[in-house]
């Protein structure tokens, strides 16, 4: 089929990274092809390429316009994630926590949800909300352990912890990080963090162990 095949053009331009080309041949898919099967998947990916381009305001746009039209579809969960993503970036710190605490309601998959409630923190944490930014980390990590964003906000979460002086709870959840996820990256600076931790705590035969 001919318009199956435009977009399949079209997808590979994205693919490609040649985004300003596949933003133009979406944009025509969309305008020659209004109820096709793909139409909704070129509005997404033509907002994904004005994103990584750094048309923000463009993307906002394209982003905004495809939850009202396809509200349903599986990219909408997507396309708010992104949105999120987006105000938190421009600063616009309440306005993500917002949009993303409404797509948390729609129940998407742990690996959105968990990446949902990261930008949170980071929101909450940049609006200088310190507890609130530590509820998300939280949530995060006990919520979607599976998620790959779970460690990220652990560790995160610790850091805050060490930041505020709350140094008992910031071992626990350091100890937790690295017994939970052996194999995550942010376990090699753990040792040297609960070092530290435990000398600021006075307890210098843990400083010891974790030196060794």
């Amino acid at each position: 089929e001919q318009a199956s095949r435009k977009f399949a053009e079209a997808f590979q331009r994205y693919t490609d990274q040649l985004y300003e080309q596949a933003i133009h041949r979406f944009q025509a898919f969309r305008t020659e092809h209004p109820d096709h099967l793909n139409t909704a998947e070129a509005l997404y990916y033509q907002a994904e390429g004005a994103l990584t381009l750094g048309r923000q305001d463009e993307a906002v746009r394209l982003f905004e316009l495809f939850r009202q039209e396809y509200p349903s579809h599986p990219l909408a969960m997507q396309a708010s994630l992104a949105l999120g993503k987006y105000f938190y970036e421009a600063e616009e710190y309440d306005r993500a926590i917002e949009m993303l605490t409404d797509l948390l309601h729609e129940r998407p998959s742990a690996e959105i949800s968990a990446k949902a409630l990261y930008v949170m923190a980071e929101s909450a944490l940049a609006a200088g909300r310190i507890d609130e930014a530590m509820g998300y980390y939280r949530r995060a990590a006990e919520e979607y352990p599976s998620a790959s964003t779970a460690p990220t906000a652990l560790f995160a979460l610790a850091y805050t912890q060490v930041q505020e002086q709350r140094l008992d709870e910031a071992a626990q959840t350091l100890e937790t990080l690295s017994t939970r996820y052996p194999e995550s990256p942010y376990v090699r600076d753990v040792g040297l963090v609960l070092a530290e931790v435990y000398f600021e705590l006075g307890d210098f035969q843990r400083v010891i162990e974790e030196v060794q």
